[in-house]
């Protein structure tokens, strides 16, 4: 059981006058049970994004993240340990933005704006220490190791609300996503006797 926790965000933020943003995601806390291994956890992930624009439509966003998680516990023999885990993270996206306006008498919406976001993106997790058995369940070890290029269709309608005094709202009235995936570890993985990818 988590008996207690903290964490911090340190949301994005612009590195001085470089085009690169940081963050950092950060947790702690400590797991007890009756019978078993016992202890601290504290996990640290920063990030960098470089988010540039080609013209008004085209954007692509390449970032970096280290997640470094360690352990300090009591096992079941009642004696201490520690180990830690890192797993280094590489993504790319490519997007569009396309957008366009309606005019519509609707309620109080006199116009909708239709964005759509075609993207084509590129993620790579590296897991390192992978032969260190967790005691617990952690977050770093959720996922194996990353290899996938994913395409994505983002669709999103937005409304312009008017009431009879003119004052305006902006409301998000739907969303909509289509996401295909290909999973390159997969496509390279050697299949053994009976085993389908």
């Amino acid at each position: 059981q988590p008996l207690g926790g903290l964490s911090f965000v340190w949301l994005p933020e612009q590195l001085r006058t470089l085009p690169i943003f940081y963050s950092l995601e950060s947790d702690y806390g400590y797991v007890w049970r009756d019978e078993g291994d016992k202890g601290h956890r504290l996990s640290l992930s920063p990030e960098m994004r470089l988010p540039s624009w080609f013209g008004r439509y085209i954007e692509f966003e390449p970032s970096l993240r280290y997640t470094y998680t360690t352990l300090w516990f009591d096992d079941s023999d009642g004696d201490n340990d520690h180990q830690s885990k890192k797993a280094y993270e590489v993504n790319a996206r490519l997007s569009a933005k396309v957008e366009r306006v309606y005019d519509c008498e609707w309620g109080d919406a006199k116009k909708l704006k239709h964005r759509m976001w075609p993207e084509l993106s590129y993620r790579y997790r590296d897991h390192q220490d992978e032969e260190n058995d967790n005691p617990w369940f952690e977050p770093v070890d959720d996922e194996e190791d990353v290899n996938l290029i994913t395409f994505a269709l983002k669709n999103y309608l937005d409304a312009r609300l008017e009431d009879e005094k003119g004052k305006v709202r902006y409301r998000q009235w739907a969303s909509w996503a289509l996401s295909q995936g290909f999973d390159i570890h997969e496509a390279r993985r050697d299949e053994g006797p009976g085993d389908e990818r």
